[in-house]
């Protein structure tokens, strides 16, 4: 199809000309702008962009394209700071009646530029918030604008004509470098840069000691920044304490002041420019240090004054320590210490020590407080015991603490199975000093230092090891300690043919030795003698294992065996043999085809294709040595018609047989036998696009009906061998026959095709037309009307005629001349004959990118001239368009078709009387489709269905575009059928049914969503189920009684229309079957009854008809009532206890009945039912044997699913 028709749905036309329908009209401003940076665009109701206009830079004209009905917002989008009014309309596009429909202009009328301005701070590019600013206009006093700033220190002014103002700040505490200038606003936005500068802002902060304030703690400030100057006043000296500071964060390098605390605890540094700054600490009193904290403090400096939310407070002194390891000789320092002081009478917290690491074990403590500690110390692979430590002024200093135990640390390496319960005793003095039992093969434990030895106790396993004792000197943790289990050792001899010759050792052939399917090693081969090797695997356990030939050579041999079974007990094992019996013959088909191999000694083999496997590879075991012969035949031919396998040269070799060409085969039909019978064969390769091109002269044709009263019918048949994956054109030609189809065009895959195709020729009719006066290469294009399509082209000689056939002689016509600078035009009563007229035009022809042929469907915009005339058309399938009869001036043209760019996208043309302007436009597509069917379970179309494609995502990261506000759609046609246009590559999209007014009652879909990407192509074969509410209630109901009262029965179902009357909508007198269909009733809500009542005699019975009313608020239901008459004995006599065994017969044969009814009754629920046993199946316990992440929502579904199937039934009584 066609993409006219497309946009003859989606661009709906005008009636009286191609004008197509959208929103267009002019940006309209009293002073001159710049057009060219102003846009205006389209946005749906969901704040998706659908369509961008740029405009015209003469007049401000712009033109959007509506594809679809629906909500939509036009809104303008000029320069950041321009404004205009409106900036925004919202409509309703429906075709007919809204603003666009009615080709009504939406303009916008431009207010005024922006002045943009920013309040910093020295050292920042950002300042204050709330700070004051004022613009007044120098010309007009009365126009004043007033405006706070914003985040950063910005401030805008907006609606500001071209004019001269003065812009100045207004704060009661800020200092500012300047605070007044003024500016001229012209033609644009005017941006104030570093024009408002703040000096600095002051800091302050306080220091306690036990609530009071302290007077004389020095704090002095460091800085990032290379050059800080600020009113200070210590005389620019850094204070002497700095040099006895342990340590100085290096971030900050740059001192600024020094301040001191007052008698209220107050320090406070003025002016700073914003950036990072650290405070030191310091506070001596009579030579006593005391801690401050924090030492140390980080802050920054914003664009605002600010108190420190820090307390300093003052804290205690400094004590140190140290530990080492007294067990090594060279008392080395442990690392990566942790010491822990608790304080034993509970008035301070405990302190930590993370992490010492020094080269002598020393650390130090600041802050600690006079106390009675408990000193607890641990680091890895070390045990420490705990030490209780008075501290104090006078006793500042730690004893040295040593570890009390070292941590050795173990494993045995296995060779196959993992032991546990495996013993290992340490000796000291030649007695037990401990037991270590191993599990897992290693073992940790803790020993004082000291020497001891190590060893296994044989006496409760057979296992050995090696080393099965470790003396060990302990004056530091031992991690790496060793042991491996015993091992044997397997060997046997590989022979070969003595044809076969293996040269030293090598790869090429190995054996290999598993154990519980599990590979263990793999041995290569040493030479034994010319044809003789042996192969060896060391370190094996005792065990069963399978030993088998392997390598790459090995699959090239037939062997006696392949693989053999030996069980190692306590010795090692020489006795395996693998011995070659012969060579394989490996060959690999392309295609399935039938083999003849003949042997040496001439006996042949016949391997036919359907014996093949699906991998069309064929191993037989030749055990002659020799030349075999292979053939293949069939339908394909092959790059060789026989192929030599030779045992002495070529083992191990794999044959591949590829087939080159394919045998194709079609026919032609003709009730003549023509002597100039031919078909044209294009080629065109789908890997290196060359094209070949021959022809086939056809004779010799066959009479299909050589006994028939009937008019012959001869048959021609095409055959021809070709390469694989192309694409093949056959046409065939005739000087007097049409044929169906004209031409067969098709793919061939890697096979042969037998009947592509079968043509049907038949004797049609010509054209003789003329363009007067004469002009030459007019390009005349015959079209079929019905189809639209184009059936042939050719152009006039120099005297202005053409002529063409033949056609179908039941094909009605339409014949269009075209030629640049023309116009033509039909002349009544001639079919085939034109007139031509020379006018001032722009003539617009638009290819496609990628395959250089015209591009049709773009359309074309253009707008200038006398009285802004405007014009917005559709190409042709031509790919060329003319605009006539233009007045002279300058006109605006662009270029518009969804999925593509142009190149130039639009261009100012100056037209002068009577020229004509050609523009010639390239179409690169951007954008592409996704094609679907919208169905019901059954595969019925569902035509009117809204399928929508929502951006997700980005996928090219390069890419401007925000996938997440992308979104494009489509109505489903008659048979289901939708194609979403408009998909960038660039972006992740959901494809998923969109439900509006139209669709209120689909339920839901299957699947609920596609994900998908477009690449290079459009995407097909994406379908959609769609579920509908049920919107009826499916009624049944089954009379449990006697079965000789239910043909005494008859049910009647009414609705009741209000509390005084009702209507029956059913009745039925029940026979044998006490089960009943009731007819649907909608699903309402509305109250209906059910009366069952009998016509058993009330003379000798006595019963109350049953009555039931409901109200029709769910989907089906089944309803059970009870019947039990009581009857009125005479005198003598008995109540009859049987029952007819024929009525009895008859219910149970209805059983199976009742069954079917039930299944095609309940038809859409079971199938239902099914739907969501196979959605939810993965889920249920009771599929998988297990539970998933989603049980308890599988649960509660089953619980549901239980519940509802419960309800289905009512009991009433």
């Amino acid at each position: 199809m066609f993409w006219c028709i497309i946009i003859g749905v989606c661009l709906v036309s005008s009636s009286k000309s191609n004008d197509v329908i959208g929103c267009g009209g002019f940006v309209e401003s009293n002073v001159n702008i710049n057009y060219s940076p102003i846009q205006v665009k389209l946005y749906t109701n969901r704040g998706v962009l659908k369509y961008t206009s740029d405009c015209a830079p003469n007049n401000g004209y712009y033109f959007i394209p509506l594809y679809d009905h629906g909500e939509y917002s036009l809104r303008i989008e000029p320069p950041n700071g321009w404004s205009f009014d409106p900036m925004q309309v919202e409509f309703n596009f429906d075709g007919q009646n809204d603003i666009c429909s009615k080709q009504t202009d939406i303009n916008f009328k431009f207010k005024g530029f922006s002045v943009h301005g920013k309040i910093t701070s020295i050292g920042s590019e950002n300042g204050p918030l709330d700070v004051k600013v004022v613009m007044q206009s120098k010309l007009d006093s009365n126009f004043v604008k007033q405006i706070a700033t914003g985040n950063n220190g910005e401030f805008v002014f907006q609606d500001v004509l071209p004019g001269k103002y003065i812009v100045k700040t207004l704060h009661p505490e800020l200092e500012f470098e300047q605070n007044q200038i003024e500016i001229e606003v012209v033609n644009d936005n005017v941006q104030l840069k570093d024009q408002f500068r703040v000096v600095g802002y002051t800091v302050k902060g306080r220091v306690l000691s036990d609530g009071q304030p302290i007077k004389g703690v020095q704090f002095a400030l460091y800085t990032k920044e290379t050059e800080v100057k600020i009113n200070c006043d210590d005389g620019g000296i850094k204070p002497k304490f700095l040099a006895k500071l342990a340590k100085i964060n290096s971030f900050y390098s740059k001192y600024v002041c020094n301040a001191l605390s007052n008698s209220d605890g107050i320090f406070h540094f003025k002016t700073l420019p914003v950036g990072d700054y650290i405070l030191y600490t310091y506070y001596q009193v009579e030579n006593i240090r005391f801690e401050v904290s924090p030492y140390e403090f980080e802050f920054s400096v914003k664009h605002e004054n600010q108190f420190l939310d820090q307390l300093f407070q003052i804290g205690g002194f400094t004590i140190s320590g140290s530990v080492t390891n007294k067990f090594n000789p060279k008392n080395e320092p442990i690392q990566n210490v942790h010491l822990t002081l608790v304080d034993q009478n509970g008035k301070n917290d405990p302190i930590v020590v993370q992490s010492i690491s020094s080269e002598t074990g020393s650390f130090t403590i600041d802050n600690v407080k006079t106390s009675t500690y408990i000193a607890r110390t641990n680091a890895p692979h070390y045990q420490f015991e705990d030490l209780v430590i008075p501290i104090s002024p006078n006793s500042p200093n730690l004893p040295t603490i040593y570890p009390s135990k070292f941590e050795i640390c173990g494993q045995i390496h296995f060779y196959g199975s993992m032991y546990d319960q495996i013993e290992l005793l340490i000796m000291k003095k030649d007695s037990i000093f401990e037991r270590i039992l191993i599990e897992n093969g290693k073992f940790c434990y803790f020993l004082p230092g000291g020497e001891y030895q190590l060893r296994f106790d044989n006496k409760k396993t057979e296992l050995r090891f090696v080393p099965n004792m470790v003396d060990l000197k302990l004056v530091k943790p031992e991690l790496e300690l060793k042991f491996e289990q015993f091992t044997a050792t397997l060997s046997g001899i590989v022979e070969l043919n003595p044809s076969t010759i293996l040269s030293g050792e090598n790869d090429q052939l190995v054996v290999n030795v598993a154990q519980s399917k599990s590979l263990l090693k793999t041995s290569k081969l040493k030479v034994i003698s010319s044809n003789r090797y042996q192969f060896k695997f060391e370190n094996l356990l005792p065990g069963e294992y399978v030993v088998s030939i392997d390598g790459k050579l090995s699959k090239f041999f037939c062997w006696n065996i392949e693989e053999t079974k030996v069980r190692i007990e306590e010795s090692n094992i020489d006795s395996v043999v693998f011995k070659q019996k012969g060579f394989i013959l490996q060959i690999v088909l392309s295609h399935s085809t039938n083999l003849m191999i003949e042997n040496p000694k001439g006996k042949v083999i016949t391997i036919n294709q359907d014996t093949l496997t699906p991998d069309r590879v064929i191993r037989q075991c030749v055990e002659e040595s020799g030349r075999y012969q292979i053939k293949p035949q069939g339908c394909h031919v092959f790059s060789e018609s026989e192929t030599i396998f030779d045992t002495n040269t070529m083992f191990g070799q794999t044959i591949t047989l590829t087939a080159i060409r394919h045998r194709i085969t079609a026919h032609i039909r003709s009730s003549s036998n023509l002597t100039d019978l031919s078909v044209n064969i294009v080629v065109r390769s789908l890997v290196d696009h060359q094209q070949s091109i021959r022809t086939i002269a056809l004779t010799q044709p066959i009479l299909l009906n050589p006994d028939s009263d009937q008019s012959p019918l001869y048959q021609y048949t095409i055959i021809f061998d070709e390469r694989p994956m192309v694409d093949i054109r056959l046409e065939p030609l005739s000087s007097q026959l049409l044929f169906k189809p004209s031409i067969y065009e098709f793919k061939l895959e890697d096979d042969c095709l037998f009947d592509a195709i079968t043509f049907h020729g038949r004797f049609g009719i010509f054209i003789d037309g003329l363009v007067t006066p004469g002009i030459p290469n007019v390009s005349i294009s015959v079209y079929d009307i019905d189809s639209n399509e184009l059936v042939y082209e050719t152009v006039t000689d120099s005297n202005g005629k053409f002529s063409g056939g033949p056609f179908d002689d039941d094909m009605r016509l339409r014949i269009e001349a075209f030629k640049n600078g023309y116009v033509m035009k039909p002349i009544p009563g001639k079919f085939d004959h034109f007139e031509a007229h020379k006018l001032a035009s722009i003539m617009v022809s638009v290819v496609d990118q990628s395959n250089s042929k015209p591009l049709t469907d773009v359309l074309i915009s253009i707008s200038g001239g006398e009285n802004n005339f405007r014009k917005n058309s559709v190409i042709g399938s031509n790919g060329k368009l003319n605009f006539e009869n233009l007045h002279p001036g300058k006109y605006f043209i662009r270029f518009v078709r969804k999925e593509y760019e142009f190149q130039p996208q639009s261009e100012m043309i100056e037209l002068k009387s009577g020229s004509t302007h050609r523009i010639h436009v390239i179409g690169t597509k951007v954008a592409f489709s996704c094609l679907g069917t919208v169905d019901s379970l059954n595969r019925e179309p569902e035509a009117g269905v809204v399928v929508e494609a929502i951006g997700l995502r980005k996928v090219v990261d390069d890419s401007n575009i925000d996938c997440t506000q992308v979104q494009e759609q489509a109505v489903s046609e008659v048979d289901g059928s939708y194609r979403i246009m408009g998909l960038r590559p660039e972006c992740q999209y959901a494809i998923r049914l969109k439900i509006d007014e139209h669709s209120v009652q689909i339920r839901e879909s299957i699947p609920r969503l596609h994900s998908v990407r477009v690449k290079d192509a459009d995407l097909n074969d994406l379908r959609f189920i769609v579920l509908y509410k049920q919107q009826q209630l499916d009624l049944s109901l089954n009379v449990k009684t006697n079965p000789e009262y239910v043909s005494s029965l008859t049910v009647q179902l009414y609705r009741n229309d209000d509390s005084q009357s009702r209507t029956e909508i059913f009745k039925q007198k029940l026979t044998s079957n006490p089960f009943v269909f009731l007819p649907s009733i909608p699903y309402d809500f509305t109250s209906y009854t059910i009366r069952i009542d009998s016509d058993l005699s009330q003379t000798n019975y006595r019963f109350v008809p049953i009555v039931y009313n409901f109200i029709a608020n769910e989907t089906d239901s089944h309803l059970q009532f009870e019947f039990k008459p009581y009857a009125k004995y005479s005198p003598g006599s008995m109540p009859s206890s049987s029952i007819d065994a024929e009525t009895a017969a008859n219910q149970l044969y209805s059983i199976p009945l009742l069954l079917l009814i039930a299944i095609i009754f309940y038809y859409r629920q079971i199938m239902e039912f099914m739907r969501n046993i196979a959605q939810h199946r993965d889920q249920w316990p009771f599929f998988n044997g297990r539970t998933t992440n989603g049980s308890s929502s599988s649960s509660s579904s089953i619980n549901e699913g239980k519940k509802q199937m419960k309800n289905k039934t009512k009991k009433v009584n």
